[in-house]
């Protein structure tokens, strides 16, 4: 099914530590921090029950990791920088020896 809509003990299943269907809530209704916004997961209504579109909860894991990779960039500068300035520093050190 190319819509397929899971529910929220579903969601938590697809997910390696498979979080509670109380955290796919609260990820809904409330979000995670992610810079200065949050990232909400998606969802549908469907008379009383609450779904997460299997689509959704992909886009929602791709964008907390480009979050966290965006913090992580933000913080500690570009890894392949860092690389490149530690090669060079140790370069450097082995010239002086």
């Amino acid at each position: 099914m190319q819509n397929e809509l899971l529910s929220l003990s579903e969601a938590g299943k697809r997910l390696p530590h498979r979080p509670a269907p109380s955290t796919i809530w609260r990820w809904i209704r409330q979000g995670i921090p992610a810079g200065n916004e949050r990232i909400y997961l998606r969802y549908v209504r469907i008379g009383r029950r609450v779904f997460v579109p299997a689509e959704a909860l992909e886009e929602f894991v791709e964008q907390m990791t480009l979050a966290d990779k965006e913090a992580a960039a933000e913080r500690y500068g570009d890894p392949a920088r860092r690389e490149a300035d530690i090669a060079a520093a140790e370069r450097s050190v082995m010239g002086r020896e």
